[in-house]
């Protein structure tokens, strides 16, 4: 049976369709989570049970199992004690313990112990930093930092706001790459970012509004144009040379 010039087009498309699927699978289509976080309620609960003490020793010995390990920044790594710690870290975050939330963006950020997730690393970041902690407020602002967003819409001016907070409390890596964050303002911008942090607080600063995209091989040259210039929340690791350290 001889096909018509529409049947032969719809068949032509279905099979270029099938190819394109194919092809994202083979290199490498990634969805845009977020994963479940590790652990169970019943460690959730005993997390939310301890003391100011209790928390403090059991992040002790979360960042302890991460250093018997020696993970590489950057480096994704499935060791089952980074999985551990993972679980430790996640139960204590939930619980409110800030030092705990930052550590979980890391390894979010990293891929230690669980699935990597620029998205979920910067929603943990933001709790981290509106709660006070500096080093997580050092990497919500490279988050924000223009021209890519990590997980959220960039935004030059928060990114100054939260990388002055992290410099305001004497964070080392923030100090050393202030200039990256005030770099792009004209003069009119750089006055006007500065009186913004007047009666500006981490507090009260808003939380990082979360947008999460799949990582599409195919698609990657052009996602900034489908994204906001947010960089999608698996798309593989930033090279070690493009990472200033914890």
């Amino acid at each position: 049976m001889r096909l018509t010039p529409t049947r032969r087009l719809l068949a032509a498309a279905g099979l270029l369709l099938t190819l394109a699927l194919g092809l994202h699978i083979a290199l490498g289509w990634r969805d845009a989570g977020p994963d479940p976080l590790p652990g169970g309620a019943e460690q959730r609960a005993r997390a939310a049970a301890m003391t100011a003490a209790e928390r403090a020793e059991e992040l002790r010995a979360a960042i302890q199992l991460e250093r018997d390990v020696g993970p590489t920044a950057g480096k994704p790594n499935g060791d089952p004690r980074l999985a551990e710690a993972a679980g430790r870290l996640a139960a204590l975050a939930e619980a409110g313990e800030a030092g705990a939330a930052y550590r979980l963006g890391w390894y979010l950020m990293n891929g230690w112990g669980l699935p990597r997730d620029r998205c979920g690393a910067t929603e943990w970041y933001g709790r981290a930093a509106r709660a006070g902690e500096a080093t997580a407020q050092f990497w919500l602002a490279m988050a924000y930092l223009p021209p890519n967003g990590q997980g959220v819409k960039p935004d030059k001016l928060r990114a100054f706001q939260w990388a002055s907070a992290a410099v305001a409390q004497g964070q080392p890596t923030a100090k050393q790459l202030f200039f990256f964050f005030t770099r792009d303002f004209s003069p009119a911008e750089r006055r006007a970012a500065e009186a913004s942090l007047e009666g500006w607080s981490a507090a009260s600063a808003p939380a990082p509004e979360i947008r999460r995209y799949p990582y599409v091989p195919l698609l990657v040259g052009i996602w900034p144009r489908l994204t906001d210039d947010v960089i999608p929340c698996r798309q593989d690791e930033v090279p070690l040379e493009q990472w200033p350290g914890e």
